[in-house]
């Protein structure tokens, strides 16, 4: 076993991974609720919100509690495609190996 070319594999892929993290990080996630005319969170994907689109209708105070439920829906909907896209990443470049830390 060369210890030097796993040494060398290693650092590639960490390179790799570090390149798809910063990828992501840029990346623009649309999380929504209620359909196109609700609520709709746009979030990179280090997790910092880019944008909140309330439709008009839902800004009645009446509409408060369930407003609210929306938004947290849209944004947990973007946080699961932030997530999804991480763990498929890593895998790809890991090859499915569960490497701890990563």
């Amino acid at each position: 076993m060369d210890l030097n070319k796993l040494l060398e594999q290693a650092q590639a892929m960490a390179a790799s991974l570090q390149e798809a993290q910063d990828e992501m990080a840029e990346k623009v996630y649309t999380g929504s609720s209620g359909g196109k005319d609700g609520v709709q969170i746009e979030i990179k994907g280090n997790f910092e919100i880019v944008s909140v689109s309330i439709a008009d209708e839902l800004m009645d105070l009446e509409n408060k509690d369930m407003l609210q439920d929306m938004i947290m829906i849209a944004f947990n909907d973007a946080t699961e495609q932030i997530l999804a896209e991480q763990n498929s990443s890593v895998n790809g470049l890991t090859g499915g190996l569960n490497i701890p830390g990563l």
